[in-house]
């Protein structure tokens, strides 16, 4: 069985080999021996096949109905929980640095994400051939269209 799963995984990884532009952040809820902490890592190659790699003991992929791609996993500690998402292309360095202190401080919200990053969910409809709602734009995003 766990051959077979590593086969479907490939598989998917295959289906997966598509590169969005820009790096991939994944913002981690991390649950270990002394409880819950954050951080974050990048996926350099901006590639979403390198998503799918882990050396939990159980995850699950999927993408939520707001259109973000997320992984639930447990390990002998505890459960992470992963947030995918990817840079902007106007996002600058200090905007990405300020993004990365707020994670590791715990004041990231909902706001800092979409202001920085763009959910990955729309890529993965377009492989697999499902349809998202409309992504919610942020404040600036409204006031820019006026």
């Amino acid at each position: 069985m766990n051959n077979l799963n590593n086969d479907y995984l490939e598989d998917e990884r295959n289906e997966m080999n598509v590169c969005v532009g820009s790096p991939i952040i994944i913002i981690a809820d991390i649950g270990k021996w002394d409880g819950r902490h954050t951080g974050y890592r990048e996926i350099e190659s901006g590639c979403l096949k390198d998503c799918l790699y882990t050396e939990l003991d159980g995850v699950t992929w999927y993408v939520d109905n707001r259109g973000d791609f997320r992984m639930d996993g447990y390990h002998h500690d505890g459960h992470n929980y992963y947030l995918y998402r990817r840079y902007r292309d106007d996002a600058t360095p200090e905007a990405i640095e300020e993004f990365q202190g707020k994670i590791l401080d715990h004041t990231l919200t909902e706001e800092d994400i979409d202001r920085v990053t763009v959910r990955l969910g729309d890529d993965i409809a377009k492989i697999y051939g499902f349809t998202l709602p409309d992504q919610v734009k942020t404040k600036n995003e409204r006031s820019d269209a006026r």
